[in-house]
């Protein structure tokens, strides 16, 4: 393989790498694949270390180049951002929370999280999930069995900024899950301490997101040049759309072996590359029956540890480092088949 000969070059405008960017690096390295980058960055939960080289000629051989944008996304931007290739195989990565308020030369591939089939932006968009690193994957290698759990489920979502699903489901799901089973709110600041956590209960709601419209169809907003600039590179098929939905605490609850509770991936257009689901791998809400979905899983309790094992292995199968390196190299052949 020739990624193995010539490795993947990391660059980054900041001084570090996300998440999402170091669970490929993990994986890459994992099966033998050298790691190269702009920048001397390491994780302190990761094992990989991005060594900095001025060696010009290990970017210019490099299998491809992955450029990581974590830099240009802001609340409220409007712009298309205009990126300069530094490889003939280079793919943009983000996995910023705001992903969808930019966009990026339609030219250059971007590997993004949050893709919602019902917003459509311009240009090579491919779907990459936040995922599993191997910290969080050696957390849960020796989790408890299911039925010695607390039956209650978790809520630990720490107050933050335009998370309008959390917000809702406190008013809709909260107060019908509370009349039947007990919902613990508990926060932790250390990944290990809350991932310690998630070993000893049920249940895990793992849901996120804001709700987005296109607000250009609104003269105020048609007015402004920027807005109507940005807007007419994205397509609605549907009036009101979620974004930002995923998040670490899916992952964190499927690999943990919990009944993770987030909205239906089908019904509200999530976008991955290999998807899970419903009442198999996960329960996804429907936000016009909630009521309707409480009852379903009170009804269904000899299915919920099924539900935990097999979104456990579902994540694990598809989501680890390694998982997700391999689905990355058949990427770059499929975009570049000439240039392998």
């Amino acid at each position: 393989m020739n990624a193995i000969k010539q490795g993947v070059y990391f660059h980054s405008d900041e001084q570090r790498f996300s998440h999402v960017a170091i669970c490929l690096a993990e994986g890459l390295q994992q099966i033998g694949i050298p790691i190269y980058s702009n920048i001397d960055y390491t994780h302190p939960s990761s094992s990989v270390r991005f060594i900095p080289t001025s060696d010009i000629s290990l970017l210019e051989n490099s299998y491809c180049t992955v450029m990581t944008l974590e830099n240009i996304c802001e609340l409220f931007p409007y712009r298309v951002n205009q990126l300069e290739c530094i490889h003939n195989k280079t793919l943009s990565l983000c996995m910023h929370d705001n992903l969808s308020n930019f966009l990026i030369d339609p030219e250059i591939p971007l590997l993004c999280t949050h893709e919602n089939e019902f917003r459509r932006n311009d240009g090579i968009r491919i779907p990459i999930a936040f995922g599993l690193n191997q910290a969080m994957i050696k957390q849960t290698f020796n989790l408890p069995e299911f039925t010695d759990r607390e039956n209650y489920v978790l809520r630990s979502f720490h107050p933050s900024l335009r998370q309008d699903v959390r917000s809702c489901l406190d008013l809709s799901l909260i107060p019908s899950l509370q009349y039947n089973i007990p919902v613990e709110t508990r926060y932790t600041t250390l990944q290990s301490d809350f991932m310690t956590l998630l070993s000893k209960t049920k249940y895990c709601l793992s849901y996120g997101g804001c709700f987005s419209q296109n607000i250009s169809l609104t003269p105020v907003f048609q007015a402004m040049e920027a807005c109507r600039e940005f807007y007419s590179h994205i397509t609605f098929t549907k009036d009101t759309v979620v974004d930002r939905w995923d998040s670490w605490r899916f992952w964190e609850s499927l690999v943990s072996g919990c009944v993770t509770i987030h909205l239906d991936f089908e019904k509200y257009g999530f976008k991955l590359p290999v998807m899970p689901e419903n009442w198999k791998h996960y329960i996804g809400l429907d936000l016009a029956n909630i009521h309707r979905d409480v009852e379903r899983m009170l009804d269904e309790q000899e299915q919920m540890q099924e539900i935990a094992y097999n979104g456990r292995l579902w994540a694990l199968e598809h989501y680890s480092p390694i998982a997700v390196a391999k689905r990355f190299l058949k990427t770059i052949e499929l975009l570049y088949p000439n240039k392998i």
